[in-house]
């Protein structure tokens, strides 16, 4: 029977059999906090519960701190950096007057300063395993990382009530507070290049980033490590794996990924941005009175002509292999936005005997996400057919411009390369199905290339937005 015992517990099938009896659970850490009563005499509460450890220990209190180490002792622990010998001696003057006053006015000093936010949100950010990088084998740089450790920095300078503080981090994007949401994701993740092409293994990705998910909520606000109820019944915490999968319910539709800044609109760098686009337009009425142009914004290339409405449109490219994660179309109605989407109803076809073998379909390219998940095709060898892609709306479409890249996601949230990753495609040629089922080319990267050389000011105005992009 101990045998018996030993194994079950080895297996842990014994929190199985515990959860079957279905007793009442008491455990300790759910309990209702009681306050200890505090002995008199003392100036700091805590001091009586330490004098009474040390008068256990036979240790006798060291006896109070002197003007210049309680400067620098209280700098160091609220902001995590020393007192400038500029603001000790005018301590020491006023401490030797009055030590309670002086003292609560350095206190109330040091957590008006900025760098207590700074210093104080580096406790939260190591509890919820916050990283600049995905922590995975590869540990691709999180760009964007720093606008929730900003958000938690504010917090702690603005003295966000805790409970607001967990509820705009569990649903800030209800409360205007987007940012917020990025303690879910803080958490180490495998990203999708790594993960590969197979089902089993994209499906057991999922099921791992969502771990990460429950475990950075459960340890950072319950203080309990609730995956190991994945698979099991907890052993210790009373945490069942029903209680597990009901967490994961509850997180199902977030995923890992990049959040842009959400500034207000008299926010400096929103007001910038607006400045910048306004410049931008300027260069393309220029160019719009001269047939159709390319920009390059780095992470993809964006062909612009004039407006038609087209019942689908085809893009050619002109070399044997292209890896293109994200195909977009817009129209003069910025309402619209994307039209490409196969979320809007918008099929794509292409030629599949050019998939790269083991590599996603053509449908990746309106699929709504950047990055490693893409579309690649190769010419046949011996064949003279390019790679393709046709995109068929569900209603004509009126539409001005397109925007190809390769890997976006990672050319934004990577910049510490020397090298950026390239866009795997050069010459595209971009035409439309009118109304009357005819094909009429709307823009090609050869003929605009002709009329940048024949116009020399479209090519000066294309080095202007590509200067403004980069800034």
């Amino acid at each position: 029977v101990k045998r018996l015992i030993a194994i079950i517990s080895m297996t842990g099938l014994t929190s199985i059999i515990w959860a079957a009896e279905d007793v009442p659970e008491k455990h300790w850490s759910f309990q209702p906090v009681k306050r200890s009563a505090v002995p008199k005499g003392v100036v700091q509460p805590v001091d009586a519960f330490l004098n009474a450890r040390l008068k256990i220990a036979g240790v006798k209190a060291n006896g109070p701190a002197g003007a210049r180490d309680l400067i620098r002792r209280v700098a160091v622990v609220l902001t995590g950096l020393p007192p400038t010998p500029e603001r000790v001696l005018p301590f020491e003057r006023v401490f030797a007057k009055d030590p309670d006053k002086s003292y609560s006015a350095l206190v109330e000093e040091l957590l008006a300063s900025e760098h207590f936010g700074e210093r104080w949100a580096q406790h939260w950010l190591d509890v919820i395993r916050w990283a600049e990088t995905n922590g995975s084998e590869a540990n691709l740089y999180r760009k964007m990382a720093w606008v929730y450790r900003d958000y938690v920095i504010r917090s702690f300078n603005e003295d966000v009530p805790y409970d607001q503080f967990v509820r705009e981090q569990l649903a800030g994007d209800t409360m205007g507070r987007g940012e917020a949401t990025g303690f879910l994701v803080s958490g180490p993740h495998v990203p999708a290049a790594t993960v590969g092409q197979i089902p089993e293994a994209i499906r057991q990705a999922r099921a791992d980033r969502m771990d990460e998910i429950i475990q950075t909520v459960a340890s950072s606000l319950l203080g309990l490590t609730m995956n190991c109820a994945r698979c099991h019944d907890h052993k210790f915490d009373p945490v069942s794996i029903d209680d597990y999968y009901s967490m994961a319910a509850i997180f199902q539709d977030i995923e890992f990924g990049s959040r842009s800044p959400e500034f207000s609109k008299d926010h400096p760098r929103h007001l910038k941005g607006k400045a910048l686009m306004k410049e931008i337009e300027a260069q393309r009425k220029i160019m719009r009175t001269q047939g159709p142009w390319q920009e390059d914004w780095g992470g993809y290339r964006q062909l612009h002509f004039n407006a038609k409405k087209v019942k689908a449109v085809r893009i050619n490219f002109k070399t044997p292999y292209v890896a293109i994660d994200e195909l977009e179309i817009f129209g003069p109605d910025q309402k619209l936005g994307n039209v490409a989407l196969a979320s809007k109803g918008t099929k794509v076809s292409g030629p599949d005997k050019m998939n790269a073998r083991g590599r996603s379909g053509v449908w990746r390219i309106n699929d709504g996400e950047y990055g490693t998940m893409v579309w690649r095709a190769n010419t046949p060898k011996g064949s003279e057919e390019k790679p393709w892609a046709l995109l068929e709306f569900p209603e004509p479409r009126q539409i001005n411009r397109v925007r190809i890249s390769s890997n976006r996601e990672y050319y934004f949230e990577t910049d510490y390369l020397v090298n950026k990753p390239k866009l795997a495609f050069s010459h595209v040629v971009v035409e439309g199905q009118g109304i009357d089922g005819k094909w009429s080319t709307l823009a090609g990267t050869y003929y605009i290339d002709t009329l940048n050389k024949k116009h020399p000011e479209r090519a000066t105005a294309l080095a202007k937005i590509k200067l403004l992009s980069d800034r």
